[in-house]
């Protein structure tokens, strides 16, 4: 089993940003049901920009990460936000974008080992009006 320590930042704060997302989209006030802990989570949020830049190693522009993960952070502040709509999708796409550069580079790293095998015994090699035809 891989444990939390193991894992990239960019994995644990596509994770993060996707619960973020799916408490906040239910309409919760997560500052007011618990404000220590927002804080907090504002603060890290803020605090870890730097090591998810660094992990994403330029595949999401410096500037994407930042306004992203500080727009998100949004989510956990206290008070109305006409904002709130534009804070979830911001949230929800980030965490998508960081989620998939982390699956893509699994599959990288062991070499596409499906795809090999679809490849090697022709699973595309027949054009895709023959496959279509098949009842």
């Amino acid at each position: 089993m891989i444990g939390v320590a193991n894992l990239p930042p960019e994995h644990l704060a596509g994770w993060a940003l996707q619960e973020l997302y799916m408490a906040a989209a239910g309409g919760a006030d997560l500052a007011a049901i618990a404000p220590e802990a927002s804080r907090e989570a504002r603060d890290l949020m803020f605090k870890t920009c730097a090591d998810v830049d660094a992990s994403v190693n330029g595949k999401i522009l410096p500037e994407r990460i930042y306004f992203f993960m500080g727009t998100s952070s949004g989510l956990l502040a206290p008070g109305h936000d006409p904002f709130r709509a534009d804070r979830l999708d911001y949230a929800g796409i980030l965490a998508a974008e960081l989620r998939a550069l982390h699956h893509r580079r699994n599959l990288n790293s062991r070499g596409f080992p499906l795809l090999r095998d679809a490849r090697s015994r022709d699973a595309w090699a027949k054009p895709f009006s023959e496959v279509a035809n098949v009842q």
